[in-house]
């Protein structure tokens, strides 16, 4: 599974989800995610009244780490309970990151890093 500093929201959810399914089977590649595993989600938006401001405001609380836990019950996403795992940390097992001078040669050392991982998969 490929992850980057733009790996938010869902598909931290998701991340979670095949690393707590999937386990030792799961091989994160890439950079640490951007966000946090213990985040606020879900919500609207809101006009102020006086400045007619819209802000955007959070009322689900999401723990991939460790899991909701009923003490949690008032903050944490309600399907949470339902679909909820707690999958530990999610730090990439290979970490690898582009730099430019690897964008602007056309290589993608992630990319590399999962060939590899499937051509020794493969000679088992």
């Amino acid at each position: 599974m490929l992850t980057s500093a733009n790996t938010f929201s869902a598909a931290i959810s998701t991340a979670a989800r095949l690393r707590h399914f999937g386990g030792t089977r799961t091989v994160l590649v890439g950079e640490p995610m951007g966000d946090r595993l213990q985040f606020w989600g879900e919500g609207g938006r809101t006009v102020l009244p006086n400045s007619n401001i819209t802000i955007r405001y959070s009322t689900a609380y999401h723990n991939w780490e460790h899991g909701c836990s009923l003490s949690e019950i008032r903050t944490c996403f309600l399907l949470n309970y339902a679909y909820d795992v707690p999958a530990g940390p999610l730090q990439p097992d290979i970490p690898r990151s582009t730099s430019f001078a690897d964008y602007a040669a056309g290589t993608d050392p992630a990319m590399a890093a999962v060939m590899q991982v499937l051509m020794v998969g493969n000679a088992d």
